[in-house]
């Protein structure tokens, strides 16, 4: 069975039609029988073309046989490669992996380039190599015609097309414009007479080069001798800051503020913002507002840990348009380096933040926001505001500025000590200050002389500085990786 396969296969397989049907024709073919048949053939093809060469052949042939170079006669030549232009052996191209200089691309050569940059780049070298140019201007079809600067100059009655040039420190005029109004360079000469006109004023005189060019040209003096172009020494400008004046006492309506439409508040809610709003209200912290306004502003409500409800400010527009005192907030590492060798700590928390700073009258309509129930303004310092922060930790900085072992941070103030008395001296001291000035603490939220404080993410102990236990705990207690996947997670 398997050498009938084989068999079957190598007859279909023949390359030469002759042999295949003189198998395809034989009755019983075995392998053997065809390989004999195969072997037979080839033979009998060879004897007839060593019997059907010529004498001539057969000395090329051997020739060829005796010659040295006897196997590279026989090798594939390729004549005019399209990769390098050349005539070289098969698989052994000189271009191969050089890189192209002008696509960049490897396994060619510049000349030999398809790209189509090398295109533009041949056609371009094709009318460099080729033009010749004997005259530079622009093509009247495609320009306009306010970028030919020309004026017509009369001339024994003709009129001659000048172009204007402030460049050109002489006059020139062609040979052939000269004899179109009938004049030649012998009939030409120098004007030695002064001309008066009527009012006794000299009449201004001209220069001009005979030469074999195109167009006629007027220099730069000759065009302000007869005043065909004017010098400008300066350039009168309106003052921005005027201008600008200008427009906002004529024009102010066009820049008044943004009024946003009160924001939807879940029906559920709606009771208790309206207690909060009426909560605020009585505490002098916001006022209703009955007149109009040039800013309303949209609020965002928020829901704390304690089930009440802390209403922000969303001032997007406003922000963009406030002034900023850029007052600079202290770093972590500023206050780190500042509590540094202390044993005692206190935080105090102000109560409600930035609501301890008043707004004056101006700046509270401002802060006018849309609510279901109206509208109303903030008449202190309001959460979202972009110079809330800035302005708070100024205000509590100059309240506490010179005691030592103090530091503020947004609505946090921190006083260390380096034992018990000192501690307390210090916080007594800011104790007095903030009584003074009507500020108000949360007691819930301060701790009083403790010997470890957690604040920004580190713990303030005697044994120094560390992170905070909490942040770390997730790091700590991950499990070891198993895994490339485990690692990757991690």
């Amino acid at each position: 069975m398997k050498d009938r396969l084989i068999r079957d296969r190598v007859v279909a397989g023949v390359y030469d039609k002759k042999l295949q049907e003189k198998l395809l024709n034989e009755a019983n073919v075995t392998l053997d029988k065809v390989i004999d048949v195969a072997r037979k053939f080839n033979a009998a093809m060879k004897q007839s073309n060593v019997m059907n060469t010529t004498e001539e052949e057969n000395a090329i042939l051997r020739i060829k046989k005796s010659s040295k170079n006897y196997r590279s006669s026989f090798v594939k030549n390729i004549e005019n490669c399209k990769r390098c232009s050349k005539t070289h052996e098969i698989n052994k191209c000189p271009a191969y992996q050089k890189k192209c200089i002008k696509c960049d691309k490897f396994n060619h050569f510049a000349k030999m380039c398809k790209g189509r940059n090398a295109k533009q780049s041949d056609k371009h070298k094709k009318q460099v190599k080729f033009s010749h140019i004997k005259s530079v201007g622009t093509n009247k079809e495609d320009s306009c015609s306010t970028t030919q600067w020309e004026e017509d100059l009369v001339i024994k009655g003709k009129k001659l097309k000048f172009k204007l040039d402030t460049g050109a420190e002489a006059n020139v005029i062609p040979l052939r414009s000269l004899k179109l109004a009938g004049l030649t360079p012998l009939s030409v000469k120098k004007c030695k007479e002064k001309l008066i006109n009527y009012s006794s004023t000299n009449i201004a005189t001209f220069e001009f080069f005979i030469v074999d060019s195109d167009s006629p040209i007027l220099g730069l003096e000759s065009c302000i001798k007869l005043k065909l172009i004017n010098r400008i020494q300066e350039c009168n400008r309106i003052c921005q800051k005027d201008l600008l004046k200008e427009i906002e006492q004529r024009f102010n309506h066009l820049f008044e503020g943004i009024v946003h439409a009160p924001r939807k508040v879940a029906f559920p809610l709606l009771d208790q913002l309206k207690k909060e709003l009426c909560k605020l209200e009585n505490m002098n912290i916001i006022k209703k507002v009955n007149t109009p306004t040039d800013w309303v502003n949209s609020t965002i409500v928020m829901k704390k840990t304690n089930n009440e409800l802390r209403i922000y400010l969303d001032p997007q527009d406003l922000n963009k348009n406030l002034k900023r005192e850029y007052f600079p907030l202290p770093t972590c590492d500023e206050i780190i380096s500042k509590v540094s060798g202390a044993k005692v700590f206190s935080k105090l928390d102000a109560k409600k933040g930035f609501y301890q700073i008043s707004l004056d009258e101006e700046s509270a309509k401002l802060t006018t926001f849309n609510s279901p129930f109206g509208r109303y303004c903030f008449c202190k310092l309001s959460f979202g505001l972009n110079i809330a922060p800035e302005v708070f930790y100024k205000y509590f900085s100059q309240l506490l500025d010179g005691i030592e072992g103090v530091q503020v941070y947004m609505d946090d103030i921190i006083v260390s000590g380096r034992n018990d008395e000192e501690h307390k001296k210090r916080l007594l001291e800011v104790l007095y200050r903030l009584e003074k000035n009507n500020v108000k603490l949360n007691k819930n939220k301060c701790e009083w002389a403790v010997n470890k404080l957690i604040f920004g993410g580190h713990e303030f102990s005697s044994d120094g500085i560390k992170p905070d236990p909490s942040k770390v705990k997730a790091i700590k207690n991950m499990p070891a990786p198993k895994c490339k996947k485990d690692v990757e997670i991690f």
